[in-house]
């Protein structure tokens, strides 16, 4: 009888033990697909931003024209974001556009999200703005606002304007061996000062010359993910690859900050 009771208890018990361990890898395999899945998604909308990049950069302040800003939001992809013009009128006096793609952005500051951070699993948001002015492109920007290791924040922007306004070549953004080109960087700050990024801005003046620089997604979907906003800019491929001083660049001036009601650089076009 003992030996009998020993031996069912040993069955009962190895099947526990299995049941256990389907269960443990069941849903280790339900959790590394989510996982799989979150990550392909968001590999997605990158590749998405590339292309609605590749699109934007073509618009030139000064030359495209209103209608052929319509044609271009018309035909952006729209299905993980959103395409349309803002504000109460959009016609040939004054007309801005939006079009971009994110990811996870609806979850920011969400403690679940920031732990699948070490999968790369992370919110990003991809914008394109561009102002018309008298029926003519004015002013074409396309950004990437992406949540790093830490909870940093990186805000990074391309600003395209057909040339640099008088404000714009005093400040010490514009740079001396490129002309063309500008940059400015700063933290990112709360309402009580309190660090929680950096932002990064580059600007090119169209009509000084015909070369785009892009931003790269590559670190913002990979698993270490980006640790300097600079790392978001593409250089390497373009004739300007010391443009940019990781970590140090020169300060925006303080008038033209985005959140102030304006945009850097100002820009200008002739009259």
């Amino acid at each position: 009888m003992v030996s009998n009771s020993l031996g069912a208890t040993t069955i009962a018990g190895g099947r526990s033990m299995r049941f256990a361990v389907y269960l443990f890898i069941s849903v280790a395999a339900l959790s590394i697909g989510g996982i799989v899945a979150l990550r392909v998604h968001a590999a997605n909308v990158a590749r998405q931003a590339e292309r609605l990049q590749t699109e934007v950069l073509r618009l030139k302040p000064g030359v495209t024209t209103l209608e052929e800003l319509r044609n271009f939001v018309s035909r952006s992809e729209r299905p993980a974001g959103y395409a349309g013009f803002d504000g109460p009128v959009c016609n040939e006096s004054e007309c801005v556009a939006s079009i971009g793609p994110s990811t996870f952005t609806q979850y920011w500051g969400n403690p679940v999200l920031q732990r699948l951070s070490v999968f790369g699993v992370r919110p990003a948001d991809y914008s394109a703005i561009v102002w018309v002015g008298d029926g003519i492109v004015r002013r074409v920007i396309f950004g990437v606002y992406y949540v790093a290791a830490h909870d940093q924040t990186f805000d990074v922007t391309l600003t395209l304007v057909q040339r640099f306004s008088s404000s714009d070549l005093r400040s010490s953004s514009v740079s001396k061996a490129h002309p063309a080109f500008a940059v400015c960087g700063d933290a990112l700050r709360t309402q009580n000062g309190i660090q929680i990024g950096q932002y990064l801005a580059v600007g090119i003046a169209t009509d000084s010359t015909g070369e785009r620089i892009r931003l790269n997604s590559a670190c913002v979907t990979s698993l270490r993910g980006c640790s300097d906003p600079g790392e978001l800019v593409q250089l390497e491929t373009t004739s300007v690859p010391d443009l940019i001083q990781q970590g140090n660049p020169p300060r925006c001036p303080s008038e033209n900050l985005a959140w102030s009601g304006d945009w850097w650089p100002r820009g200008t076009y002739p009259k």
